[in-house]
């Protein structure tokens, strides 16, 4: 990949030559496959919203160096202390994947290709598959242009699959029950200094053991900075992150019942 001198001056990334100019042993980072018009909001989201002791890292890797060099408005901006790495090349070769670090990533997240036209979600769960060979328990995201593509990934060890027609088709109709409700959503996802947004946060010490009823009593009596809207059991993984899997969210009747353990989170809304 050529080298901008002006880019690398102006957006503060560095745009690596080849796959030995990345970092080595780069642990709990961000790897990015592919790129579209998304990706320089992507980027600044999770700068904005990195809630870690460290700056986060992301890696990027472009599979089409012609896209890349024709959308300069797809570049990210890097924001101190922050790290980007650039990197071509073919996301299906597992020996490059390992390049990125893909097997100590926090996620892998899989764009879609807009090169590939109608081939875009066939490419994108090929290279799932390869990112499964090479680490079958990273946690993997993928974009899907069709909501029908979603069975080809039953096979694999994708986390997610967000399908941005699904995403647009259910605010729409929720604005047309709700009016303003888009706004509403809108300011819940944005991740800005002073915006709400939804994440997991650890249960607390003095809550283990109480019932999820208990927990929110507490939380309310005590004037906590977040509002709990559920709970995921089991959510802390091997290497100590917390992930989402099958969250209960606005539990009813005898969930609320539901006692909490150590290894548990809550499902919050923070306002802090």
């Amino acid at each position: 990949m050529e080298n901008n001198t002006d880019a690398l001056s102006e957006n503060g990334m560095t745009v690596c030559e080849g796959f030995s100019r990345i970092p080595a042993r780069l642990e709990n980072h961000i790897v990015i496959i592919n790129i579209n018009e998304k990706l320089p909001v992507i980027v600044d989201e999770i700068f904005n919203g990195w809630r870690h002791d460290t700056y986060a890292d992301i890696v990027v890797f472009v599979q089409d160096q012609t896209l890349w060099d024709s959308n300069p408005r797809w570049h990210p901006k890097v924001k101190s202390p922050h790290r980007l790495f650039v990197v071509q090349g073919c996301p299906g070769n597992t020996d490059q994947l390992k390049c990125t670090g893909v097997d100590t990533c926090r996620t892998a997240v899989i764009l879609a290709d807009p090169s590939q036209g109608r081939l875009s979600d066939a490419k994108g769960t090929l290279i799932a598959l390869a990112i499964e060979q090479v680490s079958p328990d990273v946690h993997t995201v993928i974009e899907v242009v069709s909501s029908g593509h979603r069975v080809h990934l039953k096979g694999t060890e994708v986390n997610e699959a967000v399908c941005m027609g699904e995403l647009t088709e259910a605010l729409l109709a929720q604005n047309v029950i709700s009016p303003g409700v888009l706004k509403t959503v809108e300011e819940l996802m944005a991740i800005h200094n002073n915006a709400p947004g939804f994440m997991l946060k650890e249960i607390p010490e003095a809550m283990v053991g109480m019932t999820y009823r208990e927990a929110v009593l507490k939380s309310i009596e005590e004037g906590s900075s977040f509002v709990i809207c559920g709970y995921e059991k089991n959510a802390r993984e091997a290497n100590g992150m917390l992930l989402i899997h099958h969250p209960t969210v606005n539990p009813t009747g005898a969930l609320k019942d539901t006692v909490l353990c150590e290894t548990d989170a809550f499902v919050v809304l923070d306002m802090d």
